[in-house]
């Protein structure tokens, strides 16, 4: 996302949503109500930006970050049960090898946990699948 799209935004604020206006102009608006209604203007909000940037998504691209988050953990572990075999402590470099696994595996999970809740608020598609309803 280039800068430029978000940068100035409370300065040079855009117009807000017609049913924004008229909700604050309603005279009396609770918290909870304003919060709600931030909800769906967010989604109004991500949805053009999900098209321009990710655009459908393949569901085998899925299978293939789950495929490498178990890899990393897989790796992880492995690489950390042969430190513990060793009768020397780890090297800087050996715990930098095993923080990088971990920290390849946890951004793929979030990523991948990311997708999920995009596609599950219809802010992204699968392809070939059908919505729910």
């Amino acid at each position: 996302m280039d800068d430029e799209d978000i940068r100035g935004t409370r300065a040079g604020r855009r117009p807000a949503a017609p049913a924004l206006e008229a909700l604050l102009d309603s005279g009396y608006v609770t918290a909870s109500q304003f919060l709600r209604h931030m909800d769906s203007v967010l989604a109004d909000e991500a949805r053009p930006l999900y098209r321009r940037y990710v655009g459908e998504i393949d569901p085998r691209e899925l299978v293939d970050i789950a495929r490498q988050i178990s890899h990393y953990r897989a790796k992880h572990i492995g690489v950390a049960l042969a430190m513990a075999q060793s009768r020397n402590p780890p090297s800087r470099q050996e715990l930098d090898e095993l923080k990088d696994l971990r920290d390849r595996a946890e951004e793929l999970e979030r990523a991948l946990e990311a997708i999920k809740q995009a596609v599950g608020a219809d802010l992204l598609s699968l392809k070939g699948l059908a919505r729910d309803r």
